[in-house]
């Protein structure tokens, strides 16, 4: 089983960690190793002055002691009387009351440390210059190495940094690779702070695929469903435009009239498809309480305007329900014009509304046993049906349903005649 990538954090955290550790303990073994050297020097002057002040004092020798300078120490030894018996600087270092003090000596601030004994008193200073210099010679010798492990840090954290984030590179490089025509899914291994964003671009692709996918379904149902009216169309006005016989061109226009209505009819459920489809993806379905009375009387009204008499209405209570009367209006038409075409002028349309369900029923002569599995299919029509028509409208029924979380039923009645049910869910 291949193992996970880790986190960016965790391959960037840890490589620089590493490398700052191990750059910093060289550091600091070389600045040891350089303070050690200047401290020695400093220590190796102060031990040889010692070593010859201590030959002065302990043996009747002359010994040439140094001359006091900047960056030299000096002395000078007082007996119980305060009289000077020996020193190394002319004027010499005072006798003071105090162990420690720092005064002006000579023109420079100088430091002095006191030893007394029964009948002696021994003044050694330095100057505070000695000081400076050893801790400037030491941090210029310090500089050196520091500057070394700057110079290799810089160039080592810019590497790591463009190693770790290679995985960043490569996702980059995935979904650029994505073109309108290949949209299949990001499925790369990817560290855990790249797999949320893998995932949003994942439901984008998605959601574009479909889009493409219906613009593309439209495209060819309309090129394939118009091909039929709009020939016919041209066929009828060749014929009207060509004929001698009123009677002859007079049918002929109504025809084209008639072939006409076919299409624009045909356009409009295609759009009202098309429009249903992105509403679903767009998921911005209206949700405004539905008051079925005003809905069916508006509805009825638009029928009758239209010539289609309007159905016999049952209403009985129905259960408040939440959705888009607009398009629970186109879903009652649908069915009650697919009622009207297909059962015959002689039949009788019921709309009965009652609870949580809508119901359109007729007692024409219903559906083929055959076609019922098939009804809801886009541009499914029945064999040997002569009424015109897309096949599009329980198509859009089924849709405008499903966008209401409602099941769509459709079947032949046991007394006779067709059946079709829509039952919406229970309130909350």
């Amino acid at each position: 089983m291949k193992t996970p990538p880790r986190s960016l954090l965790w391959r960037l955290g840890a490589s620089l960690a590493i490398t700052v550790l191990a750059l910093w303990l060289a550091m600091i073994i070389s600045v040891g190793l350089q303070v050690r050297h200047e401290v020695g020097k400093a220590l190796d002057t102060q031990l040889e002055w010692n070593a010859k002040l201590a030959l002065a004092a302990f043996t009747d020798d002359p010994v040439a002691l140094p001359i006091a300078d900047l960056h030299q120490t000096a002395f000078a030894l007082y007996d119980d009387q305060g009289r000077l018996q020996e020193a190394s600087t002319d004027p010499p270092l005072p006798m003071l009351d105090r162990d420690h003090h720092e005064f002006d000596f000579n023109g420079q601030p100088w430091v002095i440390r006191i030893a007394k004994s029964a009948h002696h008193t021994m003044v050694l200073g330095e100057p505070l210059s000695v000081r400076d210099h050893t801790a400037l010679d030491t941090a210029s010798d310090l500089a050196l190495p520091m500057l070394v492990v700057l110079a290799l840090l810089l160039p080592l954290v810019l590497w790591l940094v463009w190693r770790g984030l290679q995985p960043v590179r490569d996702f980059a490089d995935a979904v650029a690779a994505r073109t309108p025509a290949r949209l299949e899914p990001l499925a790369q291994a990817l560290p855990p702070e790249l797999t949320p964003l893998q995932g949003t671009l994942n439901r984008l692709f998605d959601e574009l695929d479909a889009a493409f996918a219906r613009e593309r379904r439209f495209t060819a149902d309309a090129a394939h469903e118009l091909r039929t009216p709009l020939a016919a169309v041209q066929i009828q006005l060749e014929v009207a435009e060509r004929a001698r016989d009123p009677e002859r061109r007079d049918r002929a226009m109504t025809q084209a009239l008639a072939a006409c209505g076919r299409a624009s009819r045909l356009v409009g459920q295609l759009l009202a498809l098309a429009r249903l489809e992105q509403h679903g993806a767009a998921q911005t379905l209206a949700r405004e309480r539905i008051d079925w009375s005003r809905l069916c009387d508006a509805l009825f009204a638009e029928l009758d305007a239209a010539g289609i008499p309007p159905p016999t209405l049952h209403l009985n209570a129905p259960s408040p329900l939440l959705g888009d009367s607009a398009l629970l209006a186109v879903l009652l038409r649908n069915l009650i014009e697919n009622a009207r075409r297909y059962a015959g002028a002689a039949a009788t349309v019921s709309v009965h509304i009652a609870a949580h369900t809508l119901i359109v029923e007729d007692d024409g002569p219903g559906v083929d046993a055959n076609a019922l599995a098939r009804l809801g299919e886009r541009f499914f029509r029945p064999a040997g049906q002569t009424q015109p028509g897309a096949g599009l409208g329980l198509s859009i029924v089924a849709r405008i349903a499903t966008l209401h979380r409602a099941e769509f039923r459709a079947g032949n009645r046991d007394g006779g005649g067709f059946i079709a049910q829509v039952t919406f869910p229970m309130p909350a």
